[in-house]
């Protein structure tokens, strides 16, 4: 009798070290898939981002990134149309990355790398897969988001604000409930 239950426990310890092999594969798979499209998502946003002049509006952004240097805070004025939250990430990018074009335009970069993945991270639990791999692609390889994503201008915080509204409002009707 202890030679069955030892048998079986055996048997169970078996499948257990298979199901743990399985989803280890599978977590494996879905790191290297990740990778993939982070990598996709990244190089064409910083592949010789240097290599272009800095365009009139991202100069003015500049000046505004500066003045945040020099007296320590944005000072609004009703003349510009856009509100500080730009010019403060620009700023911290410079602090942290120093000057040059890649600083200044680093903050567009990760806001267009995390616009690329906000419909995943509402919708991981909804859909499938394929869905979300498929939005993930098609916001990667996007001409509209990748072109505002290489430039210093505050055009890729709405697509990302969108992307975040939209994905929440529309996860909330479906779920009756909160996204995140």
């Amino acid at each position: 009798m202890s030679k069955e239950v030892l048998f079986q426990s055996q048997a169970d310890a078996n499948g257990l070290q298979r199901l743990v092999c399985i989803k280890s594969a599978l977590s494996n798979r879905g790191l290297i898939l990740l990778s993939g499209l982070l990598l996709l998502v990244i190089i064409p946003r910083v592949i010789c981002i240097g290599l272009r002049p800095l365009h009139h509006d991202e100069g003015v952004n500049f000046f505004f990134t500066e003045q945040i240097a020099r007296i320590g805070f944005y000072q609004y004025s009703h003349e510009n149309y856009h509100g500080p939250l730009f010019f403060y990430l620009t700023a911290l990018t410079r602090l942290l990355v120093g000057d040059g074009v890649l600083s200044l335009r680093l903050s567009s970069i990760v806001a267009g790398i995390a616009g690329c993945f906000i419909p995943g991270l509402f919708f991981r639990r909804a859909l499938s897969v394929i869905p979300l791999i498929s939005t993930t692609l098609l916001l990667a390889v996007s001409s509209s988001g990748v072109f505002h994503s290489r430039y210093a201008i505050h055009e890729i915080l709405l697509l990302l604000c969108f992307l975040s509204m939209a994905s929440a409002a529309a996860l909330f009707f479906h779920e009756r409930r909160p996204a995140i």
